[in-house]
């Protein structure tokens, strides 16, 4: 795999999604992307590449595309201070597919090519021999992460959790260790940067999530041009402090993985999709995510074309496991979802094969979602400017992201009613250095209640009949949460609770 340039900016710009084509003759189909980081909140102005065209999310994280050629498509996803993401998509004839990109942010340090160096980061060591790089350059900067897989970060891992083995065979994977690592050098004019790999083997040492089966387990890198991982070899199995660790020899850098191909499969086949009012839902996003395993199924096949034709989606899931099932819908008016956890049967069933032997689902019913949009103005009295940050929003598929304007004012499209959501400010990057960006507002909220001082306040709103006011370029009606204030130095800050009845969201 190959980085792109990636610099480190002191602005936020958001995740990359490209996705463009245009003067398409052919069948086509529609794309709805949204791009997130690990935390759930949308990143904007994120830039999406498949086959040199490219596309930026809006402010939701979101990259709607009309008229996209029918095909598989691996789209290559990027943003500085992230490393790239891979989402494979499989675009059909009128209908529109919906899916979502997690982005892991990466850390970074200098080191000299010239002696040994030991560099530790957030679950992740990483020992390079002297003159492991051909460089004439007396300093290098490595960008490196390590993915908790354990927990939500885990979609952040590129692909669709599908490889091939050494001996040719496709498998479906389960993961007890992700991490990235890249070199880069700096030209002479010091304006850009070049990739380097190294020419002696690199170690690297990672905590595994979960218990492997054995002391060795498969190691596995990524193929962007296939979306496949494919095994590369071993990691050896230690122990240190009672938990297990895995040892990689890397020979390149790129994505590396710790998998487990999952011998035994069980389908779960939706056959069709509708709202609650019995309308026929096209190719919603659909997922099932390990809850006592490391894994999440999609619906695309990457690596063999089903032998038998299956309308509607198809997952493969790990038998007698316990599992999220997740059914995502969006348009202009609202939100589509479905969510719950069930406990998968016995294995002895795949979508390739015999689906019909599976859990068989002919309707999946998914809750429509109106959506409003919402303003107010917010004054925070110790703040070091009046602009700020916003995300808004319950879930991660649903959540907003806006700016206030000079005088604290903001209005944010395509709000979701029918739930609770929270309202989060943060100070914008000019007021505040990358560190605090990195840790303070995009940390979980559960974390932030606890922290004082930190730039943040929140509030739950739920949906109401809306006024008629419309934020610029929308025409929906908005909910105006009036003049919020308080102050970041306050442990608990302020929190409003607002009532609302579902209204008309047209004008």
């Amino acid at each position: 795999m190959r980085l792109m340039n990636m610099r480190l900016h002191t602005t936020i710009s958001l995740i990359t999604l490209l996705l463009f084509f245009a003067g398409c003759d052919g069948p086509t189909g529609s794309v709805s992307i949204q791009v997130i980081d690990v935390f759930g909140h949308p990143l904007s102005g994120a830039r999406l590449t498949v086959k040199r065209h490219s596309r930026e999310t809006d402010h939701g994280g979101w990259a709607m595309l009309d008229r996209a050629p029918v095909g598989r498509y691996t789209i290559e996803v990027m943003h500085p201070g992230y490393l790239p993401s891979y989402r494979t998509l499989e675009i059909k004839t009128n209908e529109t597919v919906t899916s979502r990109v997690m982005m892991q942010p990466y850390e970074q340090r200098e080191f000299r090519p010239d002696k040994k160096n030991l560099i530790t980061g957030k679950g992740i060591e990483i020992e390079i021999p002297a003159h492991a790089f051909e460089t004439s350059k007396k300093e290098l900067t490595i960008r490196f992460a390590s993915v908790d897989v354990s927990g939500p970060a885990l979609e952040a891992m590129p692909g669709e959790f599908a490889g091939r083995e050494l001996t040719g065979r496709s498998s479906q994977i389960e993961s007890f260790g992700v991490w990235n690592i890249a070199v880069f050098e700096k030209e002479k004019d010091g304006s850009n940067e070049k990739e380097l790999q190294p020419v002696k083997s690199v170690t690297v040492r990672v905590p595994l999530h979960g218990k492997p089966q054995g002391k060795s387990v498969p190691l596995w890198s990524f193929d962007t041009k296939t979306g496949l991982w494919i095994e590369q070899g071993a990691v050896v199995i230690g122990s240190r402090s009672g938990k297990d660790w895995g040892r990689a020899d890397l020979k390149h850098f790129s994505w590396w993985n710790i998998d487990q191909p999952i011998r035994n499969k069980v389908a779960i086949w939706v056959q069709s999709f509708e709202d609650e009012k019995g309308t026929k839902l096209f190719t919603p996003s659909m997922s099932g995510r390990g809850k006592d395993y490391n894994g999440i199924s999609y619906p695309y096949d990457l690596y063999s074309k089903p032998a038998v034709a299956v309308p509607g989606s198809c997952i493969d899931v790990k038998p007698g496991a316990a599992i999220d099932l997740n059914a995502f819908f969006a348009d202009s008016d609202g939100y589509y979802a479905y969510s719950a956890e069930m406990a998968t049967p016995t294995g002895g069933s795949s979508c390739q094969l015999n689906p019909e032997a599976g859990v068989v689902i002919p309707v999946l019913k998914l809750k429509r979602y109106p959506s409003v949009c919402v303003r107010g103005r917010v004054k925070i009295k110790d703040a070091r400017s009046s602009r700020f940050e916003i995300y808004l929003g319950a879930h991660e598929m649903f959540r907003r992201h806006g700016k206030t304007d000079r005088d604290g004012s903001f209005c944010i499209n395509h709000v979701p009613t029918g739930m609770k959501s929270r309202l989060m400010f943060s100070e914008t990057e000019s007021s505040w250095n990358f560190l605090s960006r990195l840790f303070s507002p995009f940390a979980p909220l559960e974390a932030q209640l606890h922290s004082e001082g930190r730039p943040y306040a929140y509030f739950t709103i739920e949906p109401d009949d809306t006024v008629a006011f419309t934020c610029e370029r929308s025409y929906q009606r908005c909910y105006d949460v009036g003049l919020l204030e308080g102050s970041f130095g306050q442990p608990a800050i302020w929190r409003k609770e607002i009532e609302v009845m579902p209204g008309d969201t047209r004008r």
